[in-house]
């Protein structure tokens, strides 16, 4: 009787482990997210900026979807999981779907975080490189030197020179300020 009642109580606690283990893996909070190395994705929908326009004869030519791409250590906001996929918007409001939740990290919400666009390639010691025209997660800034510090794949920092990136999220808030609003229609 002892050992079914001890046999029993291990059961429950395995059980209880194993659903405990199962909800942590598919926890998903909407937010920032960081792409890690090795992610795999989908772009779902392309942005209007992924579309040529011809002001002569006011025509849109279709990107090769197969040739937009997403590159490590840029950042996303991700809004949905479901059946072991996240759904996500990068910055310019591109559609991509990554395999699992391992694909991406939380970004850190540190005061002032925000995005950079990269406006020029900087190349790294290690032979990688934060390419130009990328978006990564600011998550600091030094004025007495003129740097900003970017976190990317890994946990990873570094702290590249101002003018190298825009501070997206800082432009978005200037904008907005001048911006007049409407009311929505019923």
């Amino acid at each position: 009787m002892k050992k079914l009642k001890l046999t029993s109580v291990v059961m429950v606690l395995l059980s209880l482990i194993t659903i405990n283990a199962t909800f942590s893996q598919t926890d998903f909070i909407p937010g920032y997210y960081i792409i890690n190395s090795g992610a795999t994705y989908a772009i779902a929908m392309p942005s209007s900026l992924d579309f040529d326009f011809d002001d002569e004869t006011y025509t849109w030519s279709y990107p090769d979807i197969s040739e937009l791409y997403m590159a490590a250590g840029e950042v996303v906001i991700a809004f949905e999981y479901a059946g072991g996929k996240v759904y996500c918007f990068d910055p310019n409001g591109r559609m991509v779907v990554f395999n699992g939740l391992n694909s991406l990290t939380k970004a850190p919400m540190v005061p002032g975080a925000g995005i950079g666009y990269m406006v020029e390639t900087i190349e790294l010691i290690d032979g990688s490189e934060l390419s130009e025209g990328a978006y990564y997660w600011i998550i600091g800034q030094n004025v007495a030197n003129s740097t900003i510090k970017i976190q990317v794949v890994n946990g990873k920092t570094y702290e590249i020179p101002q003018s190298k990136i825009v501070l997206y999220s800082a432009y978005l808030k200037r904008i907005m300020k001048t911006e007049t609003y409407k009311t929505v229609e019923e």
